[in-house]
């Protein structure tokens, strides 16, 4: 008796770890639906992908096929047996859930907001040398840097920063014992990859017509009261390569054509 008591025992013990045992899920994408059947593909880096890269997964009654719609990722939980044909099956389904894609955050560009407006950071020093020792306002509240500020005096990189107007289009915001110019949208775009890289183009091709080899581009801090000025503007600033020598010019532009302004004559000849 006593036997059969340890020995009931030992089969309700290993019953109870049969239970707690977590039942193998995996993350596929649905690729068509069939009835009662979803057609899924494994992500590759499933143990599953390895036995099949397709499989069909029988839905039990309680799950609505209709919930699902081709594209889903989906997270499946089933018993641990797969039938080994081609596209492989999976008939003992406990689950299938979506999978929610979460929004990758991605840090921002510095920006202030000040009387409803959005100011951005330039990247470059003020080119102020002499101003009122009065500051206009001082950012009180900061939010990540993944966001955009959204209140007046808030700013994505930090609160306690004083700043001061400049023009209508401009602050300067006391960073790090540094005055850091920050614009409005219209004049950051001005200073947008695709408006410098087209800029620069000009300034080569106004050179090669006149055989002339110009390179080694580079922006100058000192362009920055050109396109960050009282008003738009969309003159810019570059030194630059010519003849081996190296010169400061200024391209303007005009209807959408660019110009470009090179005061060194002797340099610019056929």
């Amino acid at each position: 008796m006593k036997k059969l008591a340890i020995l009931l025992s030992v089969v309700l013990i290993l019953a109870l770890c049969a239970c707690d045992k977590a039942k193998p899920d995996f993350e596929a994408t649905v690729i068509e639906k069939r009835e009662s059947m979803l057609l899924v593909a494994p992500d590759e880096d499933e143990k599953l992908y390895s036995i099949a890269d397709r499989i069909y997964v029988t839905l039990p009654d309680e799950i609505d096929i209709s919930d699902f719609t081709t594209g889903d990722k989906v997270k499946i939980t089933y018993s641990g047996e797969v039938a080994e044909s081609y596209p492989a099956h999976i008939a003992e389904v406990s689950s299938v859930v979506h999978i929610t894609e979460t929004e990758e955050k991605t840090v921002k560009i510095p920006s202030v907001m000040v009387n409803g407006k959005l100011y951005y950071s330039t990247g470059f020093e003020s080119d102020i040398t002499a101003r009122c020792g009065v500051m206009d306002g001082e950012i009180t509240s900061s939010v990540d840097s993944t966001e955009f500020p959204t209140e007046n005096n808030q700013s994505n990189f930090g609160k306690g920063y004083s700043y001061q107007f400049i023009d209508p289009y401009s602050i300067d915001v006391f960073q790090e014992d540094t005055m850091s110019r920050y614009v409005t949208e219209e004049i950051k775009n001005g200073w947008s990859t695709d408006n410098l890289n087209a800029a620069e183009a000009a300034a080569k091709s106004y050179y090669a017509e006149k055989g002339i080899t110009a390179d080694n581009f580079e922006l100058t801090p000192e362009s920055l009261p050109l396109v960050y000025g009282t008003i738009p503007k969309s003159a810019i600033e570059f030194t630059c390569t010519v003849d081996e020598h190296m010169r400061q010019i200024t391209l303007n532009k005009n209807d959408g054509v660019w110009t470009v302004t090179d005061e060194s004559e002797y340099i610019i000849r056929p």
